[in-house]
């Protein structure tokens, strides 16, 4: 029931679209075993009366089938619009889902298992949905109208008939046991298949995989895949059409010995109208458990991606914030008794600091010392284990997304660039700045110079990953969004690593200086850098090891050098 429950939250339905929907299904299902009802009055009236008293049931009963057609286009086209609103629903909550999970999620999870779950099986639940639900239902209202119609015309018959029914369930029984375990294993192996193309099918890695081995292992491992998703979608498709088989049989044989049975029962009792219309009847009876028996084998499919799904929307999820904005643009940062942990191991251990608004602090150590995981904390990609962080005595859980976002700036590591024009990836989460502002941020972070030598210029695709661009260019393109970032909270993560040392030492002058009253938080490998700062902290084995005001640098650098040799 909690997965049905979820399955409702997740999607929107169009409900006059579905009420249409449902009346077709009902109207279409009810005349389906007309025609045969004026194809009898048409036997009974005899040959003669066709062309006089009969004329207008034989026109009724050949246009029967071009108004039943009609009926079910449009049943199909509202049909389709109905799943592809339920699919549309479904993945943008998916999706939207997605992005309130915390940073854990992203690293023990694949982009292809991401986009497995996202894109395709949403698709395939909102068919199955599509199918179970309205499909399952013509087929029972048929059944129902086709038994009504049955009785009346001979009750004994339609007994008989339907003391062999439980023979039309034989390959359902079967259904679930034959094909569950498959479906399971061809969902599993899709999802290896996404995330092998993602992952070597990029500029990041593709120049890597063609160096070391020339994707010659690569090859192989996706046509190993991609040979176990057709080796479990033939072995699937073999049982099933093995039980269609079987219904097939059950279909062809069963009227005969249902006849015979009748007529040697009641050898003088079978009316050849009746017959004719048992014989049409029973043929519509078994599509319809032919239909169902399709239908019915989907249910446990239906249920293993909701199973998957569900899950996977639980699992991971960032934490809840509270409703509080942050309104002082002043922002004083307090870490009482914070540790971290990471798979058992802790990353920070009992870390206490204060940082007074407006101070300029740099953050330096050896690499995996647990730096990066402090600006982490404060930006809330990931949470203490123990422990408070505080933004002027206020718990930075109890400010609101939207508050925190507009007040807090966090640029990462290695710069994020998207497939896009120069213009579109440096005003990136700032659309509303104009053209000057993004000439002011360009020369501010040393990249205007080689943009105007572009023939498209601010036009230029960076390309995928910004493969056209080297590693110092696509750092200042990234460093040209903070200069239009107007936060009292800068996080800055070794921003200039991949930077020459003049174009460094500029960048971090103008930084600095333009983001004099802010609170600037640092974390850099080079020493050197901490002559730009009010003060300095050593992170070592997950605690603070020392540190300073940069008063003096040359003994702070000298002090530092010092420790790290230690």
């Amino acid at each position: 029931m909690s997965k049905i429950i979820w399955l409702k939250n997740n999607i929107d339905i169009n409900k006059w679209n579905f009420i249409l929907i449902v009346c077709l299904t009902l109207f279409s299902s009810v005349i389906i075993p007309m025609p045969s009802l004026i194809l009898k009055k048409i036997i009974d009236g005899g040959f003669n009366n066709v062309f006089k008293e009969n004329i207008h049931l034989v026109i009724l009963y050949l246009l029967s089938p071009v108004f039943l057609g009609i009926v079910s286009i449009f049943l199909s086209k509202y049909s389709i619009t109905f799943s592809e609103e339920l699919t549309n629903s479904l993945q943008k909550n998916l999706y939207k889902n997605t992005t309130k999970k915390n940073i854990d999620f992203f690293i023990n999870n694949s982009s292809g298992i991401i986009t497995q779950k996202i894109v395709r099986e949403s698709g395939e639940l909102s068919q199955y949905i599509n199918s179970i639900t309205i499909n399952l239902v013509s087929q029972f209202i048929t059944l129902v109208t086709t038994i009504y119609i049955m009785i009346k015309l001979n009750y004994i018959l339609t007994i008989l008939i339907f003391l062999f029914i439980p023979l039309y369930l034989i390959p359902t029984i079967f259904s679930k046991k034959l094909t569950l375990g498959l479906n399971k294993q061809s969902l599993d192996e899709r999802s290896k298949s996404l995330q092998n193309i993602q992952e070597t099918l990029n500029i990041g890695t593709y120049m890597t995989i063609k160096l070391l081995t020339g994707f010659k292992k690569e090859i192989e491992e996706f046509t190993g895949i991609v040979k176990k998703i057709s080796y479990y979608n033939i072995k699937r498709t073999v049982r099933i059409e093995f039980l269609n088989t079987l219904n097939s049989i059950t279909t062809t044989m069963l009227p005969i010995l249902i006849f015979f049975l009748y007529l040697y029962m009641f050898p003088n009792d079978l009316d050849i109208s009746v017959f004719i219309v048992f014989l049409t009847y029973i043929n519509i009876i078994g599509n319809i458990f032919k239909n169902s028996f399709n239908i019915l084998n989907k249910i446990p499919m239906f249920f293993q991606i909701l199973d998957r799904l569900s899950e996977y929307t639980s699992e991971y999820m960032d934490v809840s914030y509270g409703k509080e904005t942050i309104t002082d643009k002043k922002i004083d940062i307090k870490f009482e008794n914070v540790s971290v942990e990471k798979n058992g191991k802790k990353i920070l251990n009992n870390i206490n600091l204060e940082i007074k608004s407006g101070e300029k602090v740099i953050i330096v150590g050896e690499s995996g010392s647990g730096k990066t995981s402090i600006l982490n904390l404060i930006s809330r990609f990931c949470l203490p284990k123990e422990g408070t962080i505080k933004f002027n005595n206020r718990n930075i859980l109890n400010f609101n997304e939207e508050s925190f976002i507009d007040n807090v700036y966090y640029a990462i590591q290695e710069p994020t660039l998207f497939n896009k024009s120069i213009r579109k990836n440096i005003l990136y989460g700032n659309e509303n700045k104009n053209n000057e502002d993004l000439m002011i941020a360009s020369k501010k972070s040393y990249i205007y110079e080689d943009v105007q030598k572009l023939q498209e210029k601010y036009d230029t695709v960076i390309g995928e990953s910004g493969f056209n661009f080297s590693t110092g260019q696509k750092q200042r393109v990234a460093i040209a969004r903070i200069f239009l970032k107007n936060k009292p909270l800068i996080l800055l993560d070794e921003i200039t690593a991949s930077l020459d040392k003049k174009n460094e030492q500029l960048i971090l002058d103008t930084l600095l200086d333009d983001f004099k009253d802010s609170t600037c938080i640092m974390v850099s490998h080079n020493l050197f850098n901490i002559k730009y700062f009010d003060r300095v902290i050593l992170i070592k084995d997950g605690g603070i090891e020392w540190q300073s005001k940069v008063e003096n640098y040359e003994y702070c650098l000298e002090k530092l050098k010092s420790m790290l040799r230690s």
